[in-house]
């Protein structure tokens, strides 16, 4: 029983996935973001999911023209992108999706110069 309960899990995490990334080719970036949010209800700690969600949330984020909810945005993308650096530490997706968020969240020029050094770090790892 256990196992056939794994299985259909990931099939229902599988299916929503590949929804998303329909949806992704369709350029329709916010149905593709939820979908990727239902895998993630299945499956919390599904690596491509965590960063598909902070990758889509910059992206969308980018284009808002309200303060606000470009923000909720950029701070939704750097909790994906938190969580899957923890989760997954030598990922080069995740450690892209950090320094990515990380980009996004800086607010002006100038601290986006000064905080360089932790996006680069990112990046290195990604890298790797």
């Amino acid at each position: 029983m256990l196992l056939l309960a794994g299985t259909l899990h990931a099939q229902d995490v599988s299916y929503l996935t590949r929804e998303a990334e329909q949806f992704e080719k369709e350029k329709k970036d916010d149905e593709a973001l939820k979908k990727y949010q239902e895998a993630l209800q299945v499956s919390p700690s599904d690596e491509r999911s965590l960063f598909k969600c902070s990758e889509l949330s910059s992206i969308i984020g980018n284009r808002q023209a309200d303060k606000k909810l470009k923000a909720d945005y950029f701070a939704a993308a750097r909790t994906y992108a938190e969580t899957a650096v923890k989760q997954y530490p030598g990922s080069a997706d995740a450690n892209d999706a950090m320094a990515l968020s990380l980009d996004k969240s800086y607010t002006g020029t100038k601290e986006r110069l000064q905080k360089t050094g932790d996006i680069l770090k990112y990046l290195d790892s990604a890298l790797k």
